[in-house]
């Protein structure tokens, strides 16, 4: 897995920076064969230093390795600072934006069953980690120091041994327990990383409720503001203290480990010492032989200490390709799996035993958070029974296949025995649902919460696939249409809309943004849900402003001279014309037109109902077949979700509308209602029929009306 790995990245290195990626090559060539280059100027050097000082040389020889010296010393620290900007600025940074791009891609395009799963948000997390802490590029430059520090280490390494073979030896035995250190650290750092992951959510998920307003009133109304922090703390300390004593373990074999090199620096000492003394090295060498040892130390352990680091570091990479892989392969980053660290205690059984999530999840290998390919798949989805089991195994086959674009008008949607379970869920969250929708039908769901409505409609978008049954528009399914392309007939006002940091303009027209500037089109959008009050009220007070000034201009030409009044009507008309523009644009201004709405940006801020209201002017903006509407009128108050919903659904005539709400009064102006209890539809009919039933639906209806007729 490591070699795969490593290879990925060097690949990915090469094809996206082939020429930072061949410098550093190089750059780091010269750095690994410094020391020798140094060690052999070095004995010359002192040899012509102490012929000159025993009378034996002349001063031309020491002065010309001097400046032998000077020049390579100049020459190396310009290319080592040119090579640095290379590897920072080139490696390093164009690299780091290059995997944020794939990491924000793969988060976009994820399959949002993916986003309901906590194997897939752990695997996120330690993707941006990989990230944020720079271990591929890291793993990219340590093997290219490994790969050029070995004819430099070696080259190092005959230069000493041709002053005594025992010099390399102690040299080499002095550094290698870096190798073992390192290791077994970063082989447990990741243990201890990946074991992390949930409490640094859950840590930095606590940290971001104090920065959101919303979240920070609701703290201090209700006094438990104190209560998170304490929480937040312990998630802190408990993840400090784990990290700490990994740092602690790291200094302590560090520091074990730099006494014995040091001993072996001081052994090596002494025996060139004695070398000396026996006369088996002159003067100049035993210098030499001295720089030459601690170079060996230096470059044998940064080479062992880089071999050790690659666990760790692949550890991390491997989890950032997996979470890029989820967006192109089937399982994703926990969604049929269990993730398992490497190297964990349950990763030996992992691999032979099912999630318990769900009996009809697939098997994959402990070691991968997601598979490596469709086909490591393929064998796992057997144990997948019925239509479900045959459509998971030939997963990866189909999303290779090119999907049919949705034509034409939708005429029909109907759901199959749609059966539907969350990741890790025992329970299904739908069960054996069915119920036809025909083209202009405004559809109700209704239902008490937990039922299954919101569900059935991500079943009824796609945007979920269901575990058994099928969703047929005109009769194809689903899976089978290219989505986006049936998305372009559809408007969805979810539960949890959101209103962006854009001007008002935008956010009304983000579905159909190519007419943003359709402006009367926006207007009309907001009329419809009453929020044209907003613009009313600019077009008054600009009014009023440039009455004003028309009647100080009209004092003003009073005064003059009959001589000037033509010259200043004329102005005057041109006034009138600027006046008008103001006016037009004074009132876009305050109707939030061309503000970026927001307080954290200085625009307009909304209340709940008015949000809402946007929201719902979106999608009347989008003007589409199939409108979905998910609690569209929870904000609102009763007078003002009477007039809009009768205003809604007299617009939607002709469109197909499913409406889910917890009010069961609007259900009198729908063709169909279908009743959701525990998964299932319970009742399917009209408002009549199911109040002539006296089932669940009349239950919910008398249970409501009571607050309005008591």
């Amino acid at each position: 897995m490591t070699g795969k790995v490593i290879r990925r990245i060097i690949k990915f290195f090469f094809q996206k920076m082939p020429l930072e990626s061949a410098l550093s090559g190089l750059a780091y060539l010269l750095e690994n064969f410094h020391p020798t280059i140094l060690t052999i100027l070095s004995a010359n050097f002192f040899q012509a230093a102490y012929d000159h000082l025993a009378g034996k040389g002349g001063a031309a020889a020491l002065w010309g390795y001097a400046a032998a010296m000077t020049g390579y010393y100049i020459v190396y620290t310009v290319l080592y600072s040119l090579s640095s900007i290379c590897i920072n600025a080139g490696v390093y940074e164009k690299s780091m934006r290059l995997l944020k791009d794939d990491l924000v891609e793969t988060s976009s395009g994820l399959p949002l069953i993916q986003y309901e799963d906590e194997g897939m948000l752990s695997c996120r997390k330690r993707a941006e980690e990989c990230v944020e802490n720079d271990r591929i590029p890291g793993i990219f430059m340590l093997t290219i120091v490994l790969s050029t520090s070995v004819a430099g280490i070696l080259s190092l390494l005959i230069a000493l041994g041709t002053y005594h073979p025992l010099l390399s030896v102690v040299a080499v035995a002095s550094v290698a327990q870096f190798f073992l250190s390192d290791w077994m650290l970063e082989k447990e750092g990741y243990r201890v990383e990946a074991s992390l992951t949930q409490k640094k959510r859950m840590r930095d998920y606590i940290w971001n409720l104090f920065t959101d307003f919303g979240s920070v009133r609701e703290m201090r109304v209700m006094g438990f503001d104190g209560h998170l922090a304490e929480r937040w703390k312990r998630e802190r300390d408990a993840v400090n203290e784990e990290e700490w004593r990994l740092d602690r373990k790291k200094c302590r074999f560090h520091l074990l480990c730099d006494c014995v090199k040091t001993f072996g620096y001081l052994t090596g000492v002494l025996f060139a010492v004695l070398l000396l003394r026996r006369g088996t090295l002159s003067v100049g060498v035993f210098g030499a032989c001295l720089v030459a040892f601690a170079s060996v130390q230096t470059a044998v352990g940064n080479f062992f200490s880089s071999v050790g680091k690659i666990p760790g570091f692949a550890g991390l990479a491997t989890d950032y390709f997996a979470f890029v892989s989820a967006g192109r392969e089937p399982g994703g980053c926990g969604a049929d799996s269990r993730w398992v660290p490497p190297g964990s205690a349950d990763s030996e059984s992992a691999a032979s035993r099912p999630s318990a999530a769900s009996p009809a999840l697939a098997e994959v290998p402990a070691s991968a958070v997601v598979p490596a390919s469709a086909a490591d798949l393929a064998p796992a989805a057997e144990t997948r029974t019925g239509k479900s089991a045959g459509r998971q195994k030939g997963w990866g086959k189909e999303r290779e296949k090119k999907r049919q674009a949705f034509q034409g008008r939708i005429e029909t949607i109907a759901l199959k025995n749609v059966s539907f379970r969350y990741p890790r869920s025992q329970s299904l969250a739908v069960k054996s649902a069915s119920l036809t929708i025909h083209r202009g039908e405004v559809v109700s769901l209704v239902g008490v919460n937990g039922s299954g409505k919101t569900t059935l409609v991500k079943l009824l978008l796609g945007i979920y696939s269901p575990e058994q049954g099928e969703v047929c528009y005109n009769g194809r399914n689903l899976e089978e249409l290219d989505k986006e392309s049936l998305y372009r007939h559809v408007a969805l006002l979810s539960q949890d809309f959101a209103l962006y940091p854009l001007s008002l303009e935008e956010n009304i027209a983000l579905a159909d943004i190519g007419r943003a500037e359709e402006r009367e089109r926006i207007q009309e959008a907001l009329e419809r849900v009453h929020m044209e009050v907003l613009s009313q009220e600019a077009e008054k007070q600009a009014h009023t402003e440039g009455q004003t000034r028309e009647a100080e201009e009209q004092a003003h030409m009073e005064r003059l001279s009959w001589e000037a009044e033509e010259r200043v009507h004329k102005e005057g008309q041109f006034r009138k014309a600027e006046k008008r523009v103001h006016a037009k644009k004074l009132s876009r201004e305050r109707s939030g037109f061309g503000e970026i709405m927001g307080k954290e940006f200085g625009g307009p801020e909304f209340s709940g109902g008015q949000k809402q209201r946007l929201a719902l002017a979106r999608v009347l903006f989008a003007d589409r077949e199939l409108i979905i509407l998910d609690e569209p009128t929870s904000a609102l108050d009763p007078l003002q979700e009477n007039e809009i919903l009768e205003e809604f659904l007299r617009l939607a005539q002709g469109r197909t509308t499913v409406i889910i709400s917890h009010r069961v009064g609007l259900c009198r102006h729908v063709d169909r209602i279908a009743v959701m209890r525990d998964g299932s539809i319970a009742e399917w009919g009209s408002h009549e029929e199911l109040m002539a039933a006296e089932g669940e639906y009349a239950k919910l209806y008398h249970a409501q009306s009571k607050w309005y007729t008591d």
